[in-house]
């Protein structure tokens, strides 16, 4: 149903449902990113800081390469980070401006109530955070058993 054959009483309803769809939309995805983002970092992040305390520790550690590579690990996984960030920041502004403008188009008769809500539900996943999402934990646990591998052997 369009929005101008909507009645009145039910208008008030779905216009109320709009605007709590978009506050819900908004902190579900702000909170799984923020959650994601703080593990890939701080799993980098610790992977790094472990490996530079190594290094300092023993001059032995820090000629081996294995534990070199280690550290090149942990810090491209953080930069991979950096990416899902930014990506993450554009996927969720084109999800929220896809949102206004389908809201829009619905208050100017334009969609129905159901073509509102598909657009949400068919909203393009972007694949390419998915992937670097992978990649960032991919670094550090390949790190992670460089960096163990190179010690056990040093040992």
């Amino acid at each position: 149903m369009k929005y101008s054959n909507t009645p009145i009483p039910l208008r008030a309803e779905k216009i109320s449902y709009i605007k709590e769809r978009l506050r819900e939309l908004s902190r579900l995805c702000e909170e799984a990113e923020l959650r994601v983002l703080r593990y890939l970092m701080f799993t980098n992040a610790g992977g790094a800081t472990a490996v530079m305390g190594f290094m300092g520790a023993s001059g032995k550690v820090r000629s081996l390469i294995g534990v070199k590579v280690a550290l090149i690990c942990f810090v491209f996984g953080l930069i991979i980070v950096g990416f899902l960030v930014a990506l993450g920041f554009f996927h969720l502004k084109t999800i929220l401006d896809d949102w206004d403008v389908g809201v829009v188009r619905y208050y100017n008769d334009k969609i129905s109530w159901d073509e509102l809500n598909k657009r949400v539900e068919g909203t393009e996943k972007n694949p390419l955070i998915v992937l670097l999402a992978f990649c960032s934990f991919g670094c550090f646990v390949l790190g992670v058993i460089i960096c163990f591998n190179s010690i056990m052997l040093f040992s």
